[in-house]
């Protein structure tokens, strides 16, 4: 797809990176101030950027933190952003090297 572009690859994957940093901050906030709505609407968007960027299994983790905020299941909520969060500085590890130098 990207005729193996280094710098595309890298680009895309910054604008991941960043957006999906806003995101769970975000998403932070809204789960303090137990604003499920705002949470469904960050997860879902968490959830596409990350099944497009091919890290289907990171997207797979905020569905289901999207699915539990549907619901007003707000242990399941925070509970999952917990790993969320985890899992989240481990994928920005993974790919780091990937990330064009900052600057």
């Amino acid at each position: 797809m990207f005729d193996h572009d280094a710098a595309l690859v890298g680009a895309l994957l910054q604008t991941f990176v960043t957006s999906t940093n806003a995101s769970l901050a975000e998403m932070s906030l809204a789960v303090a101030d137990k604003h499920l709505t705002s949470v469904v609407a960050l997860a879902h968007r968490i959830a596409g950027a990350s099944r497009l960027s091919g890290a289907s299994s990171f997207g797979d983790l905020a569905a289901r933190v999207e699915t539990a905020a549907k619901v007003d299941d707000l242990t399941t909520v925070q509970t999952t952003l917990d790993v969320l969060l985890t899992q989240w500085q481990q994928l920005r590890f993974a790919i780091a090297p990937l990330l064009p130098p900052p600057g």
